[in-house]
């Protein structure tokens, strides 16, 4: 039988993996070119989809606010604007235009009434009220802390049987560790403003003082999701069966 081992000896070279043994018979040669091309059609594959997931990136970087949809203030320092044409005018508002005030409430939290006590022409003590004083008002965020609800189910036995009975937790009380309210903020900032796990966990301990692990952001998403299925897959079934979109 012929041989193709007898044609040409296995070679190590120094420094690289040795070479294995070439195939002892033209089927055994057959198989191993056959494998070989199946792993070359393969990487060419993965090669194609690699090409195409650079070229993607590439494509995204090259965006900005003058190329996409995407606003100005997303723009790299790279990216130059045209200079718009002056107009002559000096900045802000124009002669002729009517300016806009913030609204005062009428019913602050707190008024501090400041009134002169002497008069800045003489110095005579002055009294009395004005019937329309200038107001300001400043609007502030409260100190937000967190509000804890403590549930203890006590375990108490009968005088008459022995028998040890526990109490239940109030209906709606499931053994998770936050409430509606934490759970919407979490699906809010999630949802609506794409917010990532992490950035949700350091918004709500430095802004509302509410600890939370990475792992219970997608549990409250979860819940979420599952309190607005029935009402989504109602809408949606609507929406398919409208007239007009």
């Amino acid at each position: 039988m012929f041989l193709l081992s007898e044609v040409r000896p296995s070679v190590t070279t120094k420094g690289s993996m040795p070479r294995p043994p070439l195939p002892a018979t033209l089927p055994e040669a057959h198989a191993r070119i056959e494998a070989l091309w199946a792993q070359n059609e393969a990487l060419r594959a993965h090669v194609a989809v690699l090409e195409a997931r650079v070229e993607r990136l590439e494509r995204q970087l090259r965006r900005d606010s003058t190329t996409s949809s995407k606003p100005p203030s997303s723009d790299g320092p790279q990216v130059e604007r045209p200079k718009r044409p002056g107009t002559g005018r000096k900045r802000g508002g124009q002669p002729g235009h009517e300016g806009s005030t913030r609204s005062l409430v009428d019913d602050p939290d707190k008024v501090v009434v400041c009134k002169p006590s002497r008069c800045d022409g003489c110095g005579m003590r002055l009294s009395g009220d004005d019937a329309e004083p200038s107001r300001h008002q400043v609007t502030d965020l409260p100190p937000v802390r967190p509000h804890v609800t403590e549930y203890q189910t006590h375990a108490l036995g009968c005088a008459g049987c022995g028998a040890v009975t526990r109490g239940t937790w109030p209906a709606g009380v499931d053994g998770r560790a936050f409430g509606p309210r934490v759970t919407a903020m979490v699906a809010w900032l999630a949802g609506s403003f794409g917010l990532s796990h992490r950035d949700i966990v350091d918004l709500l301990g430095d802004g509302f003082g509410v600890t939370m692990a990475v792992g219970s952001v997608a549990a409250c998403e979860r819940v979420a999701s599952g309190a607005v299925r029935v009402p989504v897959e109602a809408l949606a079934t609507a929406v398919e069966a409208a007239t007009v979109a």
